[in-house]
């Protein structure tokens, strides 16, 4: 059975972790409670798992490379331990010009330009559907189809 440094080496090399996923990851591999928080200790005085830094990196990639609302951003890092007040902490330090209603419009125009081409008489719901997939609230997502869908 490999030793506990071992395992964690390979699951940090993938991508970076939240607390909570290293020590479910080690629970899983049936290491010892007491190892696995003296592991953890170790690994957070060293900075390899930073649970601001992991939202700081989770929720950059989620707006420039995979789109999500804000709400499906904070379930997904509260989905992987983090507590909300930190992950709105985050945001509103690390992301302050994000503006939901701008990335609506943004991504909203993107797919309704496509939609169009694809198939002008199916854009609106095609759109629609899109939008709230990506965890956009109905309010949100209805006052662009009435503005810019026609």
């Amino acid at each position: 059975m490999p030793d506990i440094l071992t395992s964690v080496r390979k699951f940090l090399r993938a991508r970076p972790r939240s607390v909570y996923e290293v020590r479910e990851y080690l629970k899983r591999k049936e290491f010892q409670t007491s190892d696995i928080e003296g592991l953890l200790r170790r690994l957070t005085e060293e900075g390899r798992v930073n649970d601001r830094k992991f939202a700081k990196l989770w929720i950059d990639d989620r707006l420039s490379r995979h789109p999500r609302s804000k709400y499906l951003i904070i379930k997904e890092l509260t989905d992987k331990g983090l507590e909300e007040n930190l992950i709105e902490d985050v945001f509103s330090r690390e992301f302050p010009g994000y503006d939901e209603v701008e990335e609506v419009r943004r991504l909203g125009r993107m797919r309704l330009n496509k939609a169009k081409r694809d198939d002008p008489e199916k854009a609106g719901r095609t759109v629609y559907a899109y939008l709230r997939r990506l965890g956009f609230s109905e309010e949100l997502v209805m006052t662009f189809m009435e503005d810019e869908v026609r």
